[in-house]
């Protein structure tokens, strides 16, 4: 894409597991501006949408309780300060949610991993949490049965962070990066 171009968010939603015929309309969630890592999850019939507004660094959120044929009005969750560059801020916002929780995660200047939890289907969230520095910029969430599962990697290999009962476990190294010759946690912390 060219640096100064409008990147613009659409949607559109298959209820009968990608069939062709079972497509509905797009929805133009956002018509200006430039998103930066456009992030979705959806749990019942909520979808969740999120994504670094690239002209002003803040995390935003779309929200829909049908299934995507609606949206409510976006949330910012956040705000990153990794500075800009042609392309804008990108901090590579992703949300993950189950039952009525749902996590929006993105990064910092100095690459800190940080986040924000709602336990109300994104109508508030708690407190915006630091939860590791270090990470090289690579994100990832899932969620299941009311746990939210956050995994990010640096040059030592990926750990994972799992929010369960309202709060955010130490950081567990899962994988290093020397193809397992030297493997031991790789030091990510357990703030």
């Amino acid at each position: 894409p060219v640096p100064a171009e409008d990147r613009t968010i659409h949607f559109r939603a298959n209820s009968s597991h990608g069939s062709s015929s079972a497509w509905t309309s797009i929805t133009d969630l956002t018509t200006t501006g430039r998103a930066a890592r456009v992030s979705i999850a959806a749990t019942g019939n909520y979808v969740y949408v999120a994504w670094t507004d690239a002209d002003s660094g803040k995390i935003m959120l779309a929200i829909s309780p049908d299934h995507g044929a609606s949206w409510l009005p976006f949330v910012t969750v956040g705000t990153t300060d990794r500075p800009a560059d042609d392309y804008g801020y990108a901090a590579g916002a992703t949300v993950a949610g189950a039952g009525v929780n749902v996590a929006v995660a993105w990064l910092m200047d100095g690459d800190t991993v940080h986040a924000v939890v709602s336990t109300d289907h994104g109508t508030t969230f708690g407190a915006d949490k630091t939860l590791s520095p270090g990470p090289d910029g690579n994100l990832s969430a899932a969620a299941s049965g009311g746990r939210i599962a956050l995994a990010y990697s640096n040059e030592s290999g990926v750990a994972v962070r799992v929010w369960s009962n309202g709060t955010w476990g130490r950081a567990r190294g899962v994988a290093g990066f020397d193809m397992g010759a030297t493997y031991k946690h790789p030091g990510f912390g357990t703030s």
